[in-house]
């Protein structure tokens, strides 16, 4: 189904924010390592070791093939970039809010990439994305392996430089048992809203067998 001009138009819009919050928390990072003389390759790959810049990344990926093509990404793949937008607000504001406190510029990055882009994209799905086609109940597992990488890659990597994106896979700062537990919940979580995304994607079938 080709997407019309109110779908793309929106689409751009949230594209262009999308790359302005990553672009502005790259800078901010660059910035602070440079001042401490942290190498360039070791700040690019810390910045793309936060499970909320990939997040934020798909948006932007998505939302830019939106607003300049007819028919894609394909509803599958924009359900998915949902599925995993959702988890970087929620697990944000649940393990992390409370304990960071960013101020200025990197307020606005934080909020942007926390709060406002996974609402704006939540709606755009929803008002223009959803009803594309039903999903079958199955594709919540699939898209477990996305963020099943991640969390394997994360994990070595920062087993050898010893730095962790996340303050909850850091033994040094929780226990072992803990992180299991952390990442136990974050997959089951993966799954449950996965399974609710799919189920409003499967409404309006049901809506329309009714009538």
């Amino acid at each position: 189904m080709a997407q019309g001009p109110a779908t793309r138009a929106v689409a751009a819009t949230l594209a262009l924010l999308g790359w302005f919050a990553l672009g502005l928390q790259l800078y901010l990072m660059m910035r602070l390592n440079g001042s401490q003389n942290i190498p360039l390759s070791f700040t690019l790959t810390n910045f793309f070791s936060f499970f909320t810049i990939l997040g934020n990344l798909l948006v932007a990926i998505v939302c830019t093939f939106a607003a300049l093509t007819l028919d894609k990404p394909s509803p599958n793949v924009q359900a998915a970039v949902l599925t995993y937008i959702v988890i970087v607000s929620a697990g944000y504001s649940l393990l992390l809010r409370h304990i960071w406190n960013p101020q200025g510029t990197q307020k606005l990055a934080d909020e942007l990439l926390h709060d406002v882009i996974p609402v704006l994209y939540f709606l755009f799905w929803l008002a223009f994305c959803r009803r594309r086609r039903p999903l079958a109940w199955g594709k919540a597992f699939k898209w477990l392996i996305f963020p099943g990488v991640y969390l394997l890659c994360a994990l070595t990597r920062s087993s050898v430089t010893g730095w962790y994106p996340y303050p909850f896979l850091d033994p040094a700062q929780v226990s072992k048992a803990s992180i299991f537990i952390v990442i136990f919940v974050f997959l089951v979580a993966f799954i449950l809203i996965g399974l609710v995304v799919i189920a409003l994607t499967r409404r309006n079938r049901a809506d329309t067998l009714q009538q």
